[in-house]
């Protein structure tokens, strides 16, 4: 007697002869299509051998380092699907960050501290420069605004560099003691008027936030105390806020500096999202009390979304989950996918508009990162399999 398996994907019926379990690939590109107008396969431009070692936008190009023979930075075009530059690494061992102008790209290397590499994108004709660092700088992050150069996500503070003279150090963490990374960040998407930069500690608990113009003036600075070190150090860029996030804390400012609202949540943010003029907070607490070691770890998922305008509360969505998830922005939906399902929330009002369980012992890819331009904010998924979504 033949037995009929049932399997719903994406909204259609496949009725399977079978006389054994037969595993189905729930694919996560099958699930997460219909809310993007368009994606790119990496390995398929590239070529399926290639390692892409890191990646990130900048102004609608995507900025990925690869390797296959060599190691390379490569510039895509995201609109046309082609791609716009590619050089080999000018740092022999790696480690390497960049970013691009309209014609030029900079690069640094956490090796290399004191080196900057400067690359024509027209000729390829490309110049080192020497740094004025007079003490030790890992780069982390390396991200140009104009004729400025940020370094950040680095145990030794934030720098920002004039590009217009590159012996010029406009700013950097002057504490004499590592830092960790999670502290050192700067508010994204960059602005082209002011930006503001964390990872200066005074003392063992308090951080100060420094705001820093186009024509490299400190502005001024704002200060807070930290409860929790684990906890990563966020800053968000709206037109006229900044939006910051320590601990289980979300403060607003305006460009001035002053305190317009703060927020405490009762878990801890892990991080912060914009979508419009509101901001998501997401908090993930281990519900176990132990340590994560399988990977069927059950957390509970702490959405909330807040008004930007008053800090208002809009709507709160929590859920048990398992493992951490992998969670995007696309216009209206959130999307949510963990070892056993996928869902999709409703930025709207937090209602659950979709839940796709996957059944134990089903094979599922639903793996991948959100990527937020550096320049614009936009967001775009980046999936397990080097395609990118937006």
């Amino acid at each position: 007697m033949t037995i009929l398996r049932i399997s719903i994907l994406l909204g259609a019926i496949f009725i399977l002869p079978s006389c054994k379990h037969q595993p189905v690939d729930y694919s996560l590109n099958d699930l997460v299509a219909v809310y993007f107008k368009d994606s790119l396969s990496i390995k398929g431009l590239l070529g399926s051998e290639v390692k892409i070692i890191d990646r990130k936008i900048s102004n609608g190009k995507l900025l990925l380092i690869s390797k296959d023979t060599e190691t390379k930075l490569v510039v895509v075009d995201l609109v046309n699907k082609k791609v716009d530059f590619s050089i080999a690494d000018p740092f022999p061992f790696g480690n390497s960050s960049f970013d691009v102008t309209d014609d030029s790209m900079y690069v640094v290397c956490n090796l290399y501290t004191d080196v900057l590499w400067r690359i024509s994108m027209k000729t390829k004709s490309k110049d080192s420069v020497s740094m004025a660092f007079k003490n030790r700088m890992t780069h982390g992050e390396a991200l140009v605004n104009h004729k400025q150069l940020f370094l950040y996500k680095t145990v030794y503070g934030i720098a920002l560099i004039d590009l217009t003279d590159l012996r010029k150090v406009v700013f950097r963490n002057s504490g004499a003691s590592l830092i960790d990374p999670k502290s050192s960040d700067l508010s994204l998407p960059v602005d082209d008027k002011i930006n503001l930069l964390s990872g200066h500690n005074l003392g063992k608990d308090i951080t100060s936030l420094y705001a820093i113009d186009n024509e490299d003036s400190i502005r001024w600075k704002y200060s807070f105390e930290r409860r929790n070190d684990e906890s990563r150090i966020s800053i968000l860029n709206f037109p006229d806020k900044f939006l910051v996030k320590y601990d289980s804390t979300i403060v607003c400012l305006n460009k001035q500096g002053e305190e317009l609202w703060s927020r405490s949540t009762t878990e801890s943010i892990r991080e912060i999202y914009r979508h419009d003029n509101k901001v998501l907070t997401y908090g993930l607490v281990n519900s176990t009390g132990f340590y994560p070691d399988s990977d069927r770890t059950e957390y509970r998922i702490y959405l909330k979304l807040f008004d930007l305008l008053n800090g208002i509360l809009l709507w709160t969505y929590e859920e048990n989950i398992i493992n951490e998830p992998s969670i995007s922005i696309q216009n209206d939906c959130l999307l949510i996918a963990d070892k056993e399902s996928f869902r999709v929330v409703s930025l709207k009002d937090g209602e659950l508009q979709k839940f796709q369980p996957i059944p134990k012992g089903e094979k599922s890819h639903f793996s991948y990162t959100m990527l937020m331009d550096t320049k614009t904010g936009k967001y775009y998924l980046s999936s397990y399999d080097d395609t990118i979504y937006w």
